[in-house]
Order: C-alpha cells, then sequence, then structure tokens
C-alpha cells in the first residue's frame, strides 16, 4: 500500500510538472518564435500551431525552397494565421517561385485582412486599384486602404491621400483632405508621401 500510494504520488508530481512545462510554453510571447529550433516549430506545426507553419515557411523562402515554403504557408492560412495567408498571398501574386494566381492571391490576403493583417488590407486594396482583380477598381479599394491605415500602415494612409490629391474613383479631388495623410504617412517614414506633401503646402490647402 505503501508503494502504491508513493508512486501514485510520482505520476502525480510527473503530470503536474508535464502541465505546467506545456502551460509555459503556451505563454511564450510570439516573438520567440523565430528562435525555435527547426525540429521543435516542425513538430508543433505537426500538432496544428498555425504559427509554427509560418514561421517554418519563412526559413524555407529564405532557403529558396519556394514550393516548400507555399505549402506551409499554406498550413499557417488554412489554420488562420494571417501572416501565413499574406506571404502566401504575395508569392501567388509575385509568382515567386510557384505559378501566378491572381485568384487565389487576392482570396488569401483578403483573408489575411480579416484577420488583421494591415498590411494585406493595403495589398488587396493595390490589387483593387490597379485593376487587377476583375470588376474591381478604387472605388472597391479605399475601404482597405482606409482599415489598413487605421491600423498604421503607412503606404495605406498616402494611397488614400493620392486618391484625394488625384480624384481616383468616385472620390472628387480635395488637396486639403490629402494632405493631412501624406502628413500621417511622411510621419511613419513613407518618404513618397513626404514630397507629395510639398504640393498642397505649396498652395496652402495643408
Amino acid at each position: 500500500l505503501y508503494f502504491h500510494n508513493t508512486t501514485q504520488e510520482f505520476f502525480t508530481m510527473r503530470l503536474a510538472t508535464a502541465v505546467t512545462i506545456l502551460s509555459i510554453l503556451s505563454a511564450c510571447p510570439k516573438m520567440e518564435m523565430e528562435s525555435r529550433p527547426d525540429e521543435n516549430l516542425d513538430w508543433a506545426c505537426g500538432r496544428g500551431e498555425a504559427e509554427a507553419c509560418t514561421e517554418l515557411g519563412k526559413r524555407e523562402y529564405q532557403y529558396k525552397d519556394w514550393p516548400v515554403a507555399a505549402d506551409l504557408y499554406q498550413k499557417g492560412c488554412d489554420s488562420n494565421d494571417a501572416a501565413g495567408c499574406c506571404r502566401l498571398g504575395e508569392m501567388q501574386w509575385g509568382a515567386k517561385g510557384i505559378p501566378k494566381d491572381l485568384v487565389q492571391a487576392e482570396k488569401n490576403q483578403r483573408k489575411a485582412c480579416t484577420l488583421q493583417s494591415a498590411k494585406c488590407c493595403d495589398n488587396v486594396g493595390l490589387m483593387y486599384a490597379t485593376n487587377l482583380v476583375e470588376g474591381k477598381n478604387y472605388d472597391d479599394a479605399r475601404p482597405f486602404f482606409e482599415t489598413a491605415c487605421e491600423a498604421g500602415h503607412n503606404r495605406s494612409c498616402y494611397n488614400i491621400g493620392l486618391m484625394y490629391h488625384q480624384g481616383h474613383g468616385s472620390v472628387e479631388k480635395d488637396e486639403s483632405k490629402a494632405a493631412p495623410l501624406y502628413r500621417t504617412a511622411c510621419d511613419g517614414g513613407f518618404k513618397m508621401a513626404c514630397y507629395n506633401l510639398a504640393i498642397p503646402y505649396q498652395y496652402g490647402q495643408g
């Protein structure tokens, strides 16, 4: 009876330790993902950890194994990792090591946008504004630019400013509205916005 209780206590202790370790691992900051070894990421990806799949994809991309990177991004995207969807969409858009597929590129970047990737909201806007998606135009692009700008994506603030500056789509030309958007983008480090900002200020409309 004594040995039975000791054995039971031993396994209870081991279980508690395992639970504690798993809790610590799950609480690790996402920024530590990059420091995890490939073997750990591969194991985590196989268990459905979306960010691990995406991180592995980034490494394969750096190794220029494009198809493997795309497959790993797809796994991350399927499990709702915004970065996985965004990176996969960009590869499909730019035909980086895989066939060009604008339909899938839009689909995956739209998904990334709904998962709060400001970068991919801007990408969708660019695809629409440049008529890369049939039936889409500047008016369809605008809400994506606005969403990304509100999330702090400087290029999107510039893109909306450009719409007001040049009067794209149904947006009426209004340089007084373009100026503050250029200012936001310029302050955020987007240099083209700094250049364009000088134009409305030159005419006293900033």
